[in-house]
């Protein structure tokens, strides 16, 4: 979204681009590293839900989409005729990814939010289902 949306130079462009997908699988690492380590102390089992296992699906596909872009598009000697061919399919899948990444945190709310309910505290559900809109 940032490279159709900044009125910059076409390099200027690809390297913000390259900036926050490069910050995004960091944090996402970060996040995986905490959901585990939580568990892990909680003594709650690991990748027993829908969230988790998109989550890890998520992950895997940003890092696949990731590499080939940083290999098909930013490398200096990737082929033009590449680039053109990659490009009718790197934009939908990046948009599939964003989008999977989006549903997935709704999920996570929801599944936070039956957690707090099933343990009493109905009080937070507008807490959790505003932000999962």
């Amino acid at each position: 979204m940032s490279y159709k949306s900044l009125p910059l130079r076409t390099e200027v462009k690809k390297i913000i681009h390259l900036v926050l997908h490069a910050i995004a699988p960091t944090l996402g690492i970060i996040v995986i590293h905490t959901a585990f380590k939580n568990h892990n102390e909680s003594s709650i089992p690991n990748l027993y839900s829908l969230h988790s296992w998109l989550g890890i699906g998520n992950i895997s596909l940003y890092g696949i989409q990731w590499i080939y872009g940083l290999l098909v598009f930013f490398y200096p000697g990737g082929s033009i005729g590449l680039r053109r061919e990659s490009l009718p399919w790197h934009v939908p899948v990046g948009l599939f990814v964003f989008i999977l990444a989006v549903a997935n945190s709704a999920f996570g709310f929801l599944e936070k939010l039956t957690f707090l309910e099933n343990s009493g505290l109905p009080k937070y559900g507008a807490v959790v289902q505003k932000p999962s809109l």
